[in-house]
């Protein structure tokens, strides 16, 4: 009887919080039940797209979207150009320059490209000469772009490559006519320099 009159205030609690139904009534008709609702499917690809009748939502607006994703791929294209060159640069003495001290490499980093150059022009002149009117005509093409105002990296790639694909398209043709211009007037003369200049101001820019 003590254990009874022990557990009594714990079944007065439990009544006080649990609420029973009147007598006569089944056990769960006075409970509200929740209700589910099912949300309509989106796309797997939507990221702040509509979701359940909201309308489409954007953190930032898509002119900025699409300038920032411009100027990320041509930073990386610049970047991974920028590096290759480099690497280019600083290792053509890479057969012979074991040991060299750094001051060494400086000292002979220019002339050895220089030899380099001169080497790949001789060996495959056209070929060289295609991939300098190329690099030249992509260079001119992104500097009419920042002189007309656009900053260094908001230029407009696919119109570089294009004028880069027309340059190596005058590539072969460059070439020969250099190389018709040394014929006819050979560098070695000086005085063929203001002929050459003016053939190129008239003949070369028609």
């Amino acid at each position: 009887r003590r254990r009874q009159m022990a557990a009594m205030p714990l079944v007065v609690c439990l009544l006080g919080v649990v609420r029973l139904p009147p007598l006569g009534r089944p056990l769960g008709a006075g409970i509200r039940r929740p209700q589910l609702t099912v949300l309509p499917s989106t796309p797997a690809t939507t990221t702040l797209g509509e979701w359940s009748g909201l309308r489409q939502i954007s953190w930032m607006p898509e002119p900025l979207l699409e300038k920032l994703d411009s100027v990320s791929l041509n930073a990386a294209v610049v970047t991974l150009l920028g590096a290759w060159c480099a690497y280019v640069v600083l290792n053509v003495d890479a057969e012979i320059c074991r040991g060299w001290s750094i001051p060494e490499k400086a000292v002979r980093v220019l002339g050895s490209n220089w030899e380099s150059y001169e080497a790949s022009i001789a060996a495959t002149p056209v070929l060289t000469k295609t991939c300098i009117n190329m690099v030249i005509y992509m260079l001119a093409d992104w500097l009419s772009q920042v002189l007309a105002g656009a900053k260094a990296l908001e230029f407009d790639l696919s119109r570089v490559l294009r004028n880069g694909s027309i340059g190596a398209f005058f590539g072969p043709i460059v070439c020969a006519y250099y190389g018709f211009s040394d014929i006819i007037l050979p560098p070695s003369d000086p005085a063929s320099v203001p002929w050459k200049i003016l053939m190129d101001q008239t003949i070369y820019a028609a």
